[in-house]
């Protein structure tokens, strides 16, 4: 729990430096979510 509010949390962090790689980690990281 800890570690994936860590991870939220880095996130919004990198959104605000790279927005377009951030898209693109999250569509993966939901693809690979779902299976």
């Amino acid at each position: 729990m800890i570690l994936l509010a860590f991870r939220l949390l880095l996130r919004q962090h990198i959104i605000l430096l790279h927005p377009n790689h951030h898209l693109a980690g999250h569509y993966a990281d939901r693809q690979r979510l779902s299976g």
